[in-house]
């Protein structure tokens, strides 16, 4: 293991009593083992800190936890105090409320180096397709691309200025990717996006592991979930002002230059292309 690099697993959590230790047991399961996990809670009410105590306690190696008054009301802010803590050449988000699979991290960190040989200067992110499952782990979907129509490569700006396929639970940083991260402003829709939109915009790599490595649960809590892409999805998509006006910002903070009527036009062709058509690479 000493030879292994390590990766840091950064889980961020809040009321998540209800599936937390489920989750924690599958990163105690895992076949690649130089890893460690950072925690922090953001104020849970409920027994949340008690677990996460419980399981430091029997896995004082394995475990930290960030113990501070520093409270976020805010997923995204949470995974940015994460971040902050990072010190490993590796990094993984990690949700509250999934399960990992056994490989999760031994598969992930193998194409994060196949492709750091490849491109040694740059940051990088390896994402991963996900199992849909609902919130008793019965499949939904055995792929989120499918699920959600979603193309597989996205490595242009203007394409992942409009559209966000990276998922953060499925997510790997290496050092240079991890540091774009610290800087995430007010104005991102999520740490994943942002990150995603750096990382391309830096001359960086965005690498797709083209299998499942996590059970991603659906029920009532989900901070955004996976929903099926249908035109009733789109009509929403296209419709919901608020929604818009925030990825809209988002982008002109990323790049200045963004015209809006172009990104509205390109947001409503990807996503009718992505109703009518199945899933392939963006145009």
């Amino acid at each position: 293991m000493s030879n292994d690099p390590k990766v840091q697993i950064l889980l961020a959590t809040f009321n998540g009593e209800k599936f937390l230790e489920e989750q924690i047991a599958s990163i105690l399961s895992q076949s690649y083992k130089n890893w460690h996990l950072i925690v922090h809670d953001d104020g849970s009410s409920d027994a949340t800190p008690a677990i996460i105590r419980k399981a430091k306690n029997e896995n004082p190696s394995r475990i930290t936890i960030i113990e501070d008054d520093f409270i976020t009301k805010s997923a995204k802010k949470n995974f940015k105090h994460l971040i902050s803590h990072a010190t490993a050449p590796y990094i993984m988000f990690c949700d509250q409320d999934d399960v990992w699979m056994p490989n999760k991290i031994s598969a992930t960190l193998s194409r994060m180096i196949e492709v750091e040989k490849k491109h040694p200067k740059n940051p990088v992110i390896i994402h991963t397709d996900l199992f849909v499952v609902d919130e008793h782990l019965n499949f939904i979907s055995k792929s989120m691309f499918e699920y959600q129509k979603l193309p597989k490569k996205i490595d242009k700006l203007d394409q992942i200025l409009v559209l966000n396929n990276v998922t953060g639970c499925t997510m790997m940083l290496n050092t240079m990717a991890t540091r774009l991260g610290q800087t995430l402003p007010d104005e991102a829709i999520m740490h994943d996006w942002w990150i995603a939109i750096k990382t391309i915009q830096t001359g960086g790599v965005i690498n797709l592991l083209d299998e499942p490595t996590i059970k991603y649960r659906q029920h009532s809590k989900n901070t955004l979930g996976s929903k099926k892409f249908n035109f009733r999805l789109i009509y929403k998509k296209i419709t919901d002002l608020s929604q818009l006006k925030n990825q809209i910002i988002q982008a002109k903070k990323a790049e200045p230059t963004t015209n809006t009527i172009n990104w509205l036009t390109k947001k409503i062709i990807v996503n009718l292309r992505r109703a009518l058509l199945p899933t392939q690479k963006l145009k």
